[in-house]
């Protein structure tokens, strides 16, 4: 039932955060397993998404028309997998702009 998906959901979600990087739970994206904070900050998010989301799927049940309901649980999980993945990728890109190269900043232009 959606009620019991969305439970799976939430403790899913409670589970997300505490996971360190690995290469068989979370969101293994090249962002994440190349960045250990871009993993936590995205494995973070996306606890507090599927908690949220979860909880949402497991009430719906009793108060939604089966239709709705079924269209509600495929934007819980499209919201759900993609959300954190372009989170990810946006830290990886925010990261990759603001970074320093290797031989510090560039000084060819003092006086």
């Amino acid at each position: 039932s959606y009620s019991g998906i969305g439970w799976l959901f939430l403790v899913i979600g409670n589970v997300l955060p505490k996971l360190k990087s690995n290469m068989w739970a979370g969101f293994r994206l090249k962002w994440t397993l190349n960045d250990p904070d871009i993993w936590y900050r995205t494995h973070r998010l996306a606890g507090k998404l599927w908690v949220v989301g979860g909880f949402l799927l497991a009430l719906a049940p009793f108060f939604l028309p089966l239709r709705t309901l079924r269209l509600l649980f495929l934007l819980d999980l499209a919201v759900l997998s993609l959300f954190p993945v372009i989170y990810a990728w946006r830290l990886a890109r925010e990261q990759l702009f603001t970074a320093v190269p290797p031989d510090g900043p560039d000084r060819s232009s003092r006086v």
